[in-house]
């Protein structure tokens, strides 16, 4: 991932933005903080100029934006936000990169029976049996809602 994403940001930087007197601002989700960082104090270190990264979830994130907050790059961790605030016209489209993607996964206990060897999410992944008391733990329930809608599962319950 990083390798990636210095090459991206890079190109960035380097492509005007930092050419201004002003720092460049960069809202970033969390999950772009270990990369974010390496990217920063190497295009410091080669003579860039001031960068400013702000982190957060994404969700808080792009409620910032449209709140005013500005910011020159923003790093999604979920596309359907930068949707969000491309919808409403707060980005410009034809700026709009997917530089990386994710892999969902499940964790489970070792010993639960009803996990298939090798399987891979999907419409016929046994996650109901797989949660089998119905209870899930999530970091973003609202992410997870939307990975799991994608696969035909639709939330029975909260707690």
């Amino acid at each position: 991932m990083t390798r990636r994403l210095i090459a991206a940001l890079a190109g960035l930087l380097l492509s005007g933005t930092a050419a201004r007197a002003d720092p460049v601002r960069i809202m970033a989700a969390f999950t772009f903080r270990p990369s974010l960082d390496a990217v920063v104090r190497l295009y410091k270190s080669d003579g860039g100029g001031n960068v400013t990264p702000d982190y957060g979830s994404t969700p808080a994130l792009a409620k910032q934006i449209e709140g005013g907050a500005p910011a020159d790059i923003f790093l999604s961790a979920d596309p359907m936000w930068m949707s969000y605030l491309q919808d409403k016209g707060l980005i410009q489209p034809p700026s709009r990169v997917s530089l990386l993607t994710t892999d969902d996964v499940v964790v489970t206990r070792s010993d639960n029976a009803h996990v298939p060897p090798n399987a891979h999410m999907g419409k016929d992944y046994p996650l109901t049996a797989i949660v089998d008391d119905g209870r899930i733990a999530m970091c973003n329930p609202a992410y997870a809602e939307a990975v799991f809608a994608r696969f035909g599962y639709s939330r029975a319950r909260t707690n």
